[in-house]
């Protein structure tokens, strides 16, 4: 990628150094137990075992309801206890299970948009500070509710959390590296994700109980306040804001990271001064999110990428929270689907060295569309293992997880720096109700297992033309409106 114009904070202290790889592995090591948890809480805690009736004992378990039956007791042969055994989500109940998991990705919707708006206000690193508080704590209040209601409202606070910690710290780490290095630290902060997966298939496994998993992921949060006391408010936000307060505080810590990172001190006092200068000129003042739309230019890339977020959340996570009811299988398939993430999140850092987000944005999500066109030749029970839909799968679920974890980074880039995280947390609501919907391809499949199909492929379509119309990106973030038209 060719740069447009040299970035603020690169003249300053370079793309890259000691000081921000430090801190850059702090948020990685931050966010990765709320993404596990977002894997959990919507997959394997929701998992249904065989059951047979309690004054029917003597008979085998299996997943056969019976009018006459007041009672089910459950095989804890493998689970120990998820949360449809803990709430008797099954036969008449089995509808709690589709508002447990709505409730989660409503509290998604929440927290990426309540997270942006936090951060743009009053910084990136409170936002993590808060969001860190409230999952450590609803995590830990979650295992011990006995009421579904106040379950519900438990999930919520913790589902907001998980993925505000999330949607700050990738900000964070964007903005405190230029070059080459916003592109490779984004693709280490999408890596969370499948890794993510990765963890909350190892804990499934070994586990088998809901509540001590929470407790594990939740728990950990501990630690975060003292992480964090390491870590600074972002440099460039702080350069941003329109206190001088501020301004200092940002010239304090870039001398601080020059001094660290072996930097010119010489040059940086020639440019420090310029670039806070340049920052008074410009408004880059907090304004809420909406004031974007006053722009023609952002109001036409917004709903375009909008569109994009929906589609890559509907496809990413109906494929994810759907795997045994798609593809027949869950814990060998979501394990191989989360290894082909990470290939497909490594392999595009070293495309993206060579192509533009947009080119490659859109042609992979082409590549999604094609698998799922594909997978109308082919039904389930056709073939062994269904092999055939398993692997088109696979090969959609690999270019899906290269597009959201492309537009990531390629939203971050569009936007000015006092609208970015409110546009990323925008964004990333619109995600959610993508997420939502993705709850019911499951049920939909049962209906009829080519009604996912067709969603999945008209979405993605849809989405890669659009995406036609948006921008090329450079190496430098935009700090006003006016860089953006």
């Amino acid at each position: 990628m060719s740069s447009k114009s040299e970035d603020s904070i690169g003249i300053i202290i370079g793309n890259i150094g000691k000081w921000q790889i430090q801190r850059i592995i702090a948020n990685l090591l931050i966010s990765l137990p709320g993404i596990a948890q977002i894997f959990v809480g919507a997959v394997f805690s929701m998992q249904i075992p065989d059951f047979r009736c309690m004054d029917n004992s003597s008979s085998s378990y299996s997943k056969n309801c019976s009018k006459e039956c007041t009672k089910y007791e459950y095989d804890t042969s493998f689970w120990t206890e998820t949360v449809p055994m803990k709430f008797d989500m099954i036969c008449g109940n089995d509808y709690l299970i589709l508002m447990t998991k709505m409730t989660l990705f409503i509290g998604f919707a929440i927290g990426t948009f309540s997270a942006g708006l936090i951060a743009d206000k009053f910084g990136r690193k409170t936002s993590i500070l808060i969001m860190s508080h409230l999952f450590f704590a609803s995590g830990l209040v979650l295992t011990i509710v006995n009421s579904y209601i106040f379950f519900l409202f438990v999930l919520l606070s913790m589902a907001i959390s998980a993925i505000g910690i999330y949607t700050s710290a990738i900000v964070w780490n964007l903005e405190c590296v230029s070059g080459k290095w916003k592109m490779i630290v984004g693709m280490m902060m999408a890596l969370i994700w499948p890794f993510g997966r990765l963890l909350s298939v190892a804990l499934a496994w070994n586990i088998c109980e809901w509540r001590l998993m929470i407790q594990i992921l939740s728990g950990v949060h501990f630690v975060t306040p003292i992480i964090m006391y390491w870590v600074p408010e972002s440099p460039r936000w702080l350069l941003a804001s329109s206190k001088e307060s501020n301004k200092k505080k940002a010239e304090e810590i870039l001398r601080k990271v020059v001094k660290i990172n072996k930097g010119n001190m010489e040059l940086f006092e020639q440019n420090i001064q310029n670039q806070i200068e340049s920052s008074r000129r410009k408004d880059t003042s907090y304004h809420p999110y909406y004031k974007v739309f006053k722009s023609k230019t952002l109001r036409n890339r917004s709903f375009i990428l909008f569109i994009n977020w929906f589609t890559n959340s509907l496809v990413l996570y109906g494929l994810n929270l759907n795997w045994k009811s798609l593809t027949g299988n869950l814990f060998t398939n979501f394990s191989i689907a989360a290894a082909l993430d990470i290939v497909a999140r490594i392999l595009s850092i070293f495309i993206l060295h060579q192509f533009s987000y947009k080119k490659v944005y859109t042609l992979s999500m082409f590549m999604v569309a094609l698998s799922f066109l594909l997978t109308f030749g082919f039904s389930l029970g056709d073939y062994e293992n269904n092999y055939p839909v398993v692997i088109l799968s696979m090969f959609g679920t690999f270019f899906i997880s290269m597009t959201f974890s492309i537009i990531w980074i390629y939203t971050t880039e569009i936007f000015p720096t006092n609208y970015r995280n409110g546009a990323l947390g925008a964004s990333s609501f619109v995600a959610r109700i993508g997420g939502i919907l993705a709850t019911t391809m499951g049920p939909l499949s049962k209906v009829n297992e080519n009604i996912p199909k067709a969603i999945f492929s008209v979405t993605t379509l849809t989405s890669a033309g659009l995406a036609l119309l948006l921008p090329e990106t450079g190496d430098s973030l935009p700090d006003a409106i006016e860089d953006c038209e």
